[in-house]
Formats: structure tokens, sequence, C-alpha cells
């Protein structure tokens, strides 16, 4: 298989002039989704950690169990919001075949906490 042949080798020969080569910026975001999904995600996790810390210090402290309460709520209505944006069927109760092990996996989770 010669070079030219091989697609892991790539023309020598580049035209600075035209631009239509250079990528644009969805196709930039398509190609680079998981990485930039990550830095979005680190970036939310600190906001949230300090604002948990901001609010360990006020007088008196936040109960944790009252910082969970509305982080959860939070993330409950971007999610609900998500799925309806998206048409996603039966975005709160979930799909009729699962919906029992939903319920059941809810309760475990809950208990398991205490």
């Amino acid at each position: 298989m010669t070079s030219r042949e091989s697609p892991l080798v790539r023309d020598v020969e580049h035209n600075y002039a035209n631009d239509s080569n250079q990528p644009s910026l969805p196709g930039f975001i398509a190609s680079n989704a998981g990485i930039l999904y990550i830095i979005s995600a680190q970036f939310f996790f600190a906001c949230m950690n300090i604002s948990v810390k901001v609010i360990n210090h006020l007088d008196p402290p936040v109960h944790p169990l009252e910082i969970i309460v509305v982080r959860m709520g939070i993330t409950l209505i971007g999610c609900v919001i998500y799925m309806i944006v998206k048409r996603i069927p039966d975005p709160i109760t979930g799909p009729k075949g699962v919906r029992t092990l939903l319920i059941f996996r809810g309760i475990t989770g809950c208990v398991l906490i205490y």
C-alpha cells in the first residue's frame, strides 16, 4: 500500500489561503462533545462545592439534608424540562415495563441513606 492510498497519511500540500478546511464551531462541538460534557460537569460540580461551603459558614449553618433536598429538586426540575423538550414519553413515571423497578430502586435508595 502506498502512502497515497493510506488513510493515515495526509497530503503534504495545503492551501493556507483557503479556509474551507477549517472546522466550523458546530463541527468542533460535535467532535469534542465528550470532553466538553466533562468540562461543564466539573464546572458545575465546583460551583456546587463552593456554594455548599458558603452555606455551611452561615449562622446558623444549613443542615446537610436541606442542601441535598434543594440540590435534588434542581436536578429533578432540570431533568423533567429536558425530557419534555426532547419529547420523551412518560418523563416523570418512566416506561410502563420498568415502573415497579424504578419505584423499588427509589425506595431502597431512600431507605439505605439512613
